[in-house]
């Protein structure tokens, strides 16, 4: 969707004030610049940039509206853009210049996967015009394959991430010449996520190549060689996984490779010690998810633990609703039943529900463990990988079985069900196990199941009118002179 010149106005002005921010010292790349003068000085250099690829999860601002999109939460907050994204019928995202969707909830994310990239790229760039470097550490010991392992993490990780959610972006590296940066075509999602494995497999290489060492960039993470690398590979799984955009491109995911990544993943949870304001470790996803007006379990989700009640609050007004009962713990263990609704009736009865989401309450009364990945996502998709490259259909009711049985009680799986069967026992735990760990899970997993018909059925996709994917931001694109668009609305 592309949009009138109605806005022709807004764009030059923004343009011509873009234009001359420019030429403004950035006094950060001048501490940088420096910085790069002492290789000694990379290694926490890049240490320091792993924050910025959590917080493109773990921050409200960035992903938890997605998740309401993707009817796994629901509320009526205005905050994080609750209200206009989970909107029913679905609204277009309002990529306009001076539009709290482009100047916001889009460019914030934009802004989260791009910041690393520039001073990566310095390092990257620095070691290849001189492969002699050397960088040690306070010891005086050779960590030069650790940190390039680690830059390239960071460096693949951020475009993994642009795949995942934008439809599209400018794939800088060290090679690119940096003059011609505005002249750079965008490159589509699927070219971006290819990138972003090639650039994760030169990781893992590195790394191998490096002595024992030991990541703590995320706070309160120690990370072994072997863990990190489980790591990087783990992420590896995910790009792959959450890039397709609907059930076709979700069949034609390269499962292979999924397969291969996944089953080399991690073998624990990635907790991080999150911080309470001020601190810059505030995981803002899980803090809004646990609480209300901003976040309930959708009622889509409520139906699929109990069929007996519906996939959409009832429009009649007639409330309160019982409570439901399920075979499954995670409707006591991970929700809460409340009588009181704390969203306002004209916002839409549809954004009703009585349970909130408590699995990770603790974090938003100030508590520390945030997970920032669970195994369990790493399980389901090395199982989904088994299942659609005709692999060991055992193995992957096991790995179904470590969150499906051990979390929820049910009863386990053998590996004789059907492959539909067995899918929809992963989805199943897609979208309930995996609720509010990392922000856009249950959006990533509801745009590749089959199209919804619209009636909200527990395992069919998106809402009719919902986009997919973001557009590039419209500052961004009035910078570079290109067409504002847009995706959603019916």
């Amino acid at each position: 969707m592309k949009y009138s010149k109605i806005y022709i106005s807004f764009i030059i002005c923004l343009t011509i004030l873009s234009c001359a921010d420019l030429d403004v010292e950035n006094l950060n790349q001048a501490d940088i610049d420096r910085v790069l003068e002492d290789p000694d000085e990379y290694a926490q250099l890049v240490e320091n940039q792993f924050i910025t690829t959590w917080l493109f999860s773990q921050s409200a601002n960035n992903s938890l509206a997605l998740d309401h999109a993707a009817d796994g939460f629901t509320g009526g907050a205005v905050s994080f853009n609750i209200n206009r994204w989970s909107s029913e019928p679905r609204l277009a995202i309002e990529n306009t210049p001076l539009a709290l969707d482009a100047t916001h909830y889009l460019t914030n994310p934009y802004n989260d996967v791009y910041r690393p990239i520039g001073t990566i790229n310095d390092i990257l760039k620095a070691l290849k015009k001189d492969p002699d470097i050397v960088i040690e550490n306070e010891a005086g010991e050779d960590i030069s394959k650790q940190v390039l392992a680690q830059a390239l993490f960071i460096q693949g990780l951020s475009y993994g991430n642009l795949s995942m959610i934008f439809d599209q972006g400018q794939f800088v590296d060290e090679n690119t010449d940096l003059q011609m940066v505005s002249d750079l075509p965008f490159t589509n999602y699927m070219e971006l996520a290819n990138s972003a494995i090639n650039i994760l497999d030169r990781a893992v290489e590195e790394a191998n190549l490096a002595n024992d060492f030991t990541v703590t960039a995320y706070n309160g993470v120690s990370l072994n060689k072997d863990e990190f690398i489980r790591l990087i590979k783990t992420m590896q799984a995910r790009i792959l996984v959450n890039n397709a955009r609907n059930e076709l491109e979700n069949q034609n995911t390269n499962w292979t490779k999924v397969l291969k990544s996944a089953s080399k993943g991690i073998t624990k949870d990635l907790i991080i010690s999150a911080e309470a304001w001020p601190g810059k470790w505030r995981d803002t996803y899980k803090i809004f998810s646990a609480r209300t007006p901003w976040t309930y379990v959708d009622y889509r989700i409520i139906s699929m633990l109990d069929p007996s009640q519906p996939s959409r609050f009832p429009q009649d007004g007639s409330h309160p609703l019982a409570p439901a009962s399920s075979i499954d713990n995670r409707l006591t263990t991970d929700m809460a039943y409340t009588a009181d609704i704390d969203i306002k009736a004209t916002d839409g009865l549809y954004r009703f529900s009585h349970y909130k989401f408590t699995r990770y309450a603790s974090i938003a009364s100030g508590g520390s463990v945030a997970p920032y990945i669970l195994k369990a996502e790493n399980d389901l998709n090395w199982a989904e990988a088994l299942i659609r490259t005709s692999g060991s259909k055992s193995t992957a009711a096991q790995l179904i079985n470590n969150s499906r049985v051990k979390r929820g009680g049910l009863s386990p799986l053998d590996g004789s069900e059907n492959d539909q069967d067995l899918l929809n026992a992963l989805y199943y735990e897609r979208l309930i196990e995996l609720m509010g760990s990392s922000g856009g899970n249950s959006f990533y997993t509801r745009r590749r199941l089959p199209a919804d018909n619209g009636n909200l059925l527990p395992l069919t996709g998106l809402q009719s009118g919902t986009f997919e994917n973001y557009p590039v931001p419209a500052p961004e694109l009035i910078l570079l002179k290109k067409d504002l668009y847009t995706f959603g609305g019916n």
